[in-house]
């Protein structure tokens, strides 16, 4: 049954008058029940139906958005979307006429979350008519800036077409809205003007595990934002964005806004339309800062295969694009700065990868900017490092860019890269607050240092190993091992195959509950993992200490077993199906 709040507008305030308020905390929910794309048939009356009863996505926003007004104390309301094809086939309105939230595309006036069930099968088609969603403050409401949340959808084939109305293909966000997304796929979505899937013109959006894929525009193929007379801040986290178009700025464009992208890919997005295109990842004339992210495979016809950068607006100091532990590698421009390419403006780096990027001219980075900061690592000099640590015309060794866990796809560090315990540990420390976001993980979520120090880049070095490690160990001497261990299991044994080392010690890398017994031979040990201190969905780590006794190979064998619910619980092997990681570090 659909939630019925029967109260209209005169009802409410009939009943206020008598005394009756309503609790703050009530919020209505609205469950959808047909695919369909049908109009409420009494807006306002806290009904959800249709003249034929049903509860479709169009009618449920329309009471959302009257329900909102309805009260004196405005409130949200919630909107389920279960399984099911929506496709939306209300025509738009005329040319220069405003669309309703009856016609056309979804409009959104106030605070409001609609719950799909998960993207494969909850999808939202705009049939080529309109773009999907318009979400914007109702104007007597205006300053309340209302919170929009969705997740667990699929936004397909919206089209922003038609003067004054070409903008966002499926999402335009105005007015000052704060937008939260949660697990939706952006795809084939187009905008003849700005942004292919999402348009931000003033408003704060956040992107959380997201997928931007293949979604075209004039400008910000994947994602445009623009910053006018409201600010407009895009903040996105372990998203990939990637195979999306545009003359300018082919993953995303930014136009004088605040762009903050964290734990993500930006990859295989296209600058082409015209032999002047720049910035096949990110065209940027505001502020974008990039911590934990890998630009991979992105093009430009002219300049900035990676990114372009450059201040258009005077006594902007922090105009320009801010790099820290993150990996621009294999990108391509048609003339200059296959990586980066800076106009004007300022270009930062700290502990990243700008290498292997492929231009006519200066295929790392080029234009009128040094890149200025520490710890860099790139294959030539294009970039003019100015800082200390920086390290060029080095192979960075880097592999093909792969599914290495996390959300994302990243380039591994293969063994003897330079970028190996090669970073500045101010710029990964838990000690150093100048940042906002963790700084003690890299883009996968595995714990940053695995060595001595950081790596440089978007990726910390580990070795993959199936089953065993073959140890280079000199004699007395000790090493120790961090084990990543997937987050699917919590014990695991540890075997050395010969006598000629012993394990002396095993612990948990962080806060957790966990106990280890070594055999009295020290060849083999069990590890059992209880609970953690902070939660992380991809894994943790754990530290084995081994000395080396006589001559000899010294061969460690690891099986990860089935997950450990009580402390006395003592299980035989099951060696699952998965990877475990260590890396090698020597410890006297």
């Amino acid at each position: 049954m659909n939630c019925k709040y029967p109260l209209t507008g005169l009802s409410f305030s009939i009943l206020l008058g008598l005394g009756m308020q309503a609790s703050p905390s009530s919020a209505a929910t609205f469950t959808v029940n047909s695919t369909i794309d049908g109009v409420d048939a009494f807006k306002g009356d806290g009904v959800c139906a249709t003249l034929t009863g049903e509860c479709t996505l169009r009618a449920a926003i329309q009471e959302a958005n009257q329900y909102f007004r309805n009260f004196a104390i405005p409130r949200s309301s919630t909107i389920i979307l279960p399984t099911g094809f929506y496709q939306l086939n209300i025509p738009k309105a005329g040319i220069g006429m405003r669309d309703t939230d009856g016609i056309g595309d979804l409009n959104i006036y106030h605070e409001l979350t609609i719950q799909g069930t998960d993207v494969a099968s909850t999808i939202i088609d705009g049939g080529g008519l309109d773009r999907i969603f318009n979400i914007e403050a109702f104007t007597p409401d205006y300053l309340r800036k209302p919170l929009v949340a969705m997740s667990n959808l699929t936004l397909q084939n919206g089209f922003a077409s038609g003067t004054g109305n070409d903008d966002g293909g499926a999402m335009l966000i105005e007015d000052g809205s704060f937008v939260d997304l949660n697990n939706v796929i952006f795809r084939n979505n187009r905008a003849e003007s700005s942004g292919g899937s999402i348009f931000l013109d003033g408003g704060y959006l956040t992107l959380n595990q997201n997928q931007i894929d293949g979604n075209t525009a004039a400008y910000g193929g994947g994602i445009a934002v623009r910053e006018t007379q409201k600010a407009s801040t895009l903040r996105i986290e372990q998203t990939a964005i990637n195979n999306n178009s545009a003359s300018l700025g082919g993953g995303i464009g930014n136009l004088f806004g605040l762009v903050e992208i964290y734990n993500s890919t930006i990859g295989n997005n296209q600058a082409t339309v015209t032999p002047n295109s720049d910035g096949g990842g990110i065209f940027n004339e505001g502020s974008a800062i990039l911590r934990n992210v890998t630009l991979s495979g992105n093009t430009a016809s002219r300049n900035g295969g990676a990114v372009y950068t450059q201040a258009v607006r005077a006594n902007f100091p922090n105009t320009g694009a801010f790099f820290t532990h993150s990996t621009i590698a294999n990108n391509s421009a048609g003339v200059s700065g296959g990586g980066v390419f800076g106009n004007t403006g300022r270009i930062g780096g700290n502990n990243s990868i700008f290498a292997n990027n492929t231009s006519a001219a200066n295929p790392n980075c080029s234009g009128m900017l040094a890149v200025s900061g520490n710890n860099n690592l790139s294959n030539d000099e294009s970039c003019r490092f100015s800082g200390e640590g920086n390290i060029v015309n080095v192979d960075p060794r880097l592999s093909p860019l792969a599914n290495n866990g996390g959300f994302t796809l990243t380039h591994a560090l293969q063994s003897g890269s330079p970028a190996i315990d090669a970073a500045r540990d101010i710029y990964c420390s838990p000690q150093n607050t100048s940042f906002s976001e963790p700084r003690t993980r890299d883009q996968r979520g595995i714990s940053r240092p695995a060595g001595t120090s950081c790596d440089i880049g978007a990726y910390e070095f580990a070795y993959l190993f199936s089953g065993f490690l073959l140890l280079n160990l000199d004699l007395l001497d000790f090493i120790t091992l961090p084990i990543w261990i997937p987050a699917s299991a919590s014990s695991l044994d540890f075997v050395l195959d010969n006598s000629v080392a012993q394990i002396v010690g095993i612990e948990l890398a962080e806060q957790g509950k966990w106990n280890s017994q070594i055999s009295p031979d020290g060849r083999s040990a069990r590890f059992n993992l209880f609970n953690l201190g902070q939660s992380n969905q991809n894994g943790f780590l754990v530290n084995i200490k081994i000395r080396r006794d006589r001559e000899g190979d010294v061969k460690l064998s690891v099986s990860n077993t089935q997950r450990v619910t009580e402390p006395s619980s003592i299980l035989g092997v099951a060696i699952l199906a998965g990877y475990l990681i260590a890396r090698k570090r020597n410890s006297h």
